[in-house]
């Protein structure tokens, strides 16, 4: 009879640390193209869609979890901390960002409407349904090249019906959006 799970696993890793001047020279070398930085180079990897690092209680939420959704100990706690948080009673976890855009896409947006993006990642889910897809980047953006063009923005709205906004904090990996742009 077995009392213990069948396996155990404990991932230990050596982070590197680069010093300062390291960086510098290594985000100079590749033109300040963080995607182009080797892992020795990176010792946090926050640029993807999600994110690289997980806290203990997500980490052992894994382990506790029996790779269910519905039913399982995580999805009870999910749902009670969705419910506690936003007051919404029913959860449909999804495991990435365009899964999750599709799912909204689908269910809440009227057909012939468009959606307004500063990400060109989203055309797989976007085309399909013939839903417009204006780009609402700022192109004149220096810094954050991912920032909304306002006004192209304010205009669409005006003259068109919109779904649903979506701002990619992030776009496609590479154009980062300003909280301030955000706000506004």
């Amino acid at each position: 009879m077995v009392t213990h799970e069948p396996h155990k696993i404990k991932t230990v890793r050596l982070l590197p640390f680069p010093t300062l001047e390291e960086r510098k020279r290594n985000l100079a070398e590749v033109r300040f193209n963080v995607w182009h930085l080797t892992q020795s180079q990176v010792n946090f990897d926050m640029v993807s869609l999600g994110t690289g690092a997980m806290s203990q209680e997500q980490l052992s939420g894994e382990l506790v979890g029996d790779e269910a959704y519905a039913g399982s100990r995580n999805f009870e706690r999910l749902e009670a901390a969705v419910e506690r948080t936003l007051g919404l009673r029913f959860v449909c976890p999804t495991h990435n960002i365009l899964g999750s855009l599709k799912l909204v896409i689908t269910t809440l947006v009227p057909p012939d409407s468009v959606v307004p993006t500063n990400a060109r990642s989203v055309a797989g889910v976007l085309d399909p349904l013939h839903l417009g897809r204006p780009d609402v980047r700022d192109a004149g953006a220096d810094t954050f090249t991912g920032n909304l063009d306002l006004a192209k923005l304010e205009a669409i709205l005006a003259e068109q019906t919109v779904g649903v906004i979506f701002v990619q904090a992030f776009a496609d990996g590479l154009h980062p959006v300003s909280l301030e742009n955000l706000r506004a």
